[in-house]
């Protein structure tokens, strides 16, 4: 009897062991467990309120790393270039990254995606480059703006189109602005020594030989002189036309004297 009352209570006495090791063992799962989330907190509100983390940026040949407050937009660097590739973005794995919209909430790699391409050229009509850059095989180029040409002393110039297409790009390619000219108009007027206008034109160009009015301007007498025309101020014969211009009419002052006959007890004579 003894010897069973013993195993019995060996068993008993084992039964609290176990029983203590179990609830021991819970107990240490429930601390780690809530030390996970702890620190997952902690991470996340240390990212809310300016943590550091790190991105790096891998354009295939190098990388480059740097550190940002977390839970913020990140700046979009630099274009990368490589010879004869065009340049797809950066990506977090398979996903492109929004510079806009995407914020960085822990250590990040982006990579720069390639695709073959091929070098285009934008030009304006006398050379400068307007962009370039390396575009995806059998893709559309993207043009810049629409130049603005400063017209000349002869013509006044209006963008038309590109002289190339460039929907569709499969071999480098340079493509060049080409515009519409149209005739600058200069304005003449001949004026008389008061103001009043003898001849107005408005459809004179640049380099064309100035033509004098066919009326000849008069100016009237006065107390003192007479007055003879004598050309236009400003004007020479054959000049041409290098701008908007106006010429008034200069005149010679000519002396006048009453002479007064006397007949001498003879018939009158009117002077």
């Amino acid at each position: 009897m003894n010897k069973k009352e013993k195993k019995k209570g060996e068993n008993f006495e084992m039964g609290k062991i176990n029983f203590k090791m179990n609830k021991r063992t819970t107990i240490i799962v429930s601390i780690i467990a809530a030390l996970i989330i702890l620190l997952t907190l902690g991470l996340t509100l240390g990212l809310t309120l300016g943590g550091k983390v790190t991105v790096t940026f891998n354009n295939g040949t190098e990388t480059q790393s740097i550190k940002i407050k977390g839970n913020n937009l990140l700046e979009e660097p630099e274009e990368p270039q490589k010879e004869g590739y065009a340049f797809k973005g950066w990506y977090e794995g398979e996903k492109k990254w929004n510079f806009e919209e995407d914020k960085v909430t822990k250590d990040i790699e982006l990579v720069a995606k390639w695709a073959k391409g091929y070098k285009v050229t934008f030009k304006d009509y006398n050379g400068e480059i307007l962009k370039e850059g390396v575009v995806e095989e059998g893709t559309a180029a993207e043009a810049p703006e629409n130049p603005i040409r400063e017209s000349d002393n002869t013509y006044e110039y209006t963008f038309k189109e590109w002289d190339k297409e460039y929907s569709n790009i499969t071999s480098d390619i340079e493509i060049t602005a080409v515009y519409e000219k149209e005739y600058r108009n200069y304005t003449i007027i001949f004026k008389n020594w008061n103001g009043d206008v003898i001849l107005e034109k408005n459809d004179y160009h640049y380099g064309d030989e100035i033509i004098l009015p066919s009326v000849t301007p008069s100016k009237p007498s006065d107390d003192t002189y007479n007055y003879i025309f004598n050309g236009y101020e400003g004007y020479t014969e054959g000049m041409t036309l290098t701008g908007n211009i106006d010429f008034t009419a200069k005149y010679n002052a000519v002396n006048y004297y009453t002479v007064t006959f006397n007949s001498n007890g003879g018939s009158s004579v009117t002077s």
